[in-house]
């Protein structure tokens, strides 16, 4: 199945930009956790000469969610996964011989001009777009008017 990207514009008001900044920085937080966690994970292994402490999604994701911080449960669960996710996705394009232009993991800058953060929680309804909500944040979600429906069907 192809994937298709459907670029739209969004017309978020006042509150869910600042929701939407909120998560790309925690977002660049948790990548950068995550490839600290790695790094030291295997530096570790690596000393140790032992291969079952050699990093994994799981073994990351595990380590940031024990060393969560009060404000981190005000963010979304799935900004931290999948940031676990795509770094895992890195690093085994990194060691995949067949992705010879796959590069080393880095962290992210906040002055990298290209931030994003990445959910499967959101829903497409008509002309709005819906995050999902945790359940300690202190902002009021509202839809996010899109400025045109989707023009294919399918998972999103």
């Amino acid at each position: 199945m192809p994937i298709k990207t459907h670029k739209i514009r969004l017309y978020p008001n006042a509150e869910m930009v600042t929701v939407i900044t909120e998560l790309m920085d925690y977002n660049r937080f948790c990548w950068n956790k995550g490839l600290e966690a790695w790094n030291t994970m295997y530096t570790e292994s690596l000393l140790m000469k032992n291969k079952k402490l050699r990093p994994s999604g799981r073994k990351v994701r595990n380590e940031l969610v024990k060393s969560k911080a009060d404000w981190q449960y005000q963010m979304s669960a799935r900004v931290l996964q999948t940031a676990v996710h795509r770094l895992r996705q890195a690093w085994k394009n990194f060691f995949n011989p067949k992705m010879p232009d796959a590069r080393k993991p880095k962290f992210h800058s906040k002055r990298d001009p290209k931030q994003s953060f990445t959910t499967d929680r959101g829903t497409v309804n008509g002309k709005f777009l819906t995050l999902d909500q945790p359940h300690e944040s202190t902002h009021r979600f509202t839809k996010i008017k899109m400025a045109e429906t989707l023009r294919f069907t399918g998972k999103i």
